[in-house]
């Protein structure tokens, strides 16, 4: 499946459901080639801030840069810890999720985040 919501930084989304997700991997656990993980299955129903978009990355084992056709985004304060996952277990690295926009709705902001703005 494929979903452009157009998504800007400052924008926010709430990530969809555990369940619609795995409806959307192929038998891999991908989606158009970006990988759900089961570190991100925790984030699921919660709402966050679109950080930026990620045009491109260095792929660490190829050792060359690709360029996504379709951005994946990354949300505010989100990050790998490597809590659920045996061979990472309370991994210091705090890598970046990317997610794709598919697996995301867009939400007006909290209302935590709007007094923010105006105080």
């Amino acid at each position: 499946p494929t979903g452009d919501l157009g998504l800007q930084p400052g924008d926010w989304v709430r990530v969809k459901s555990y369940e619609y997700i795995v409806s959307t991997l192929d038998r891999n656990n991908k989606t158009r080639g970006l990988w759900f993980d089961q570190e991100m299955v925790k984030f699921c129903g919660r709402t966050f801030r679109v950080e930026r978009k990620v045009e491109r990355i260095i792929h660490e084992k190829l050792h060359h840069m690709l360029e996504f056709k379709s951005q994946p985004v990354i949300l505010q304060d989100v990050f790998c810890c490597g809590d659920l996952s045996n061979l990472r277990l309370f991994c210091p690295r705090a890598i970046h999720i990317y997610w794709r926009d598919v697996w995301l709705e867009r939400v007006d902001p909290p209302a935590h985040a709007a007094q923010r703005r105006i105080g």
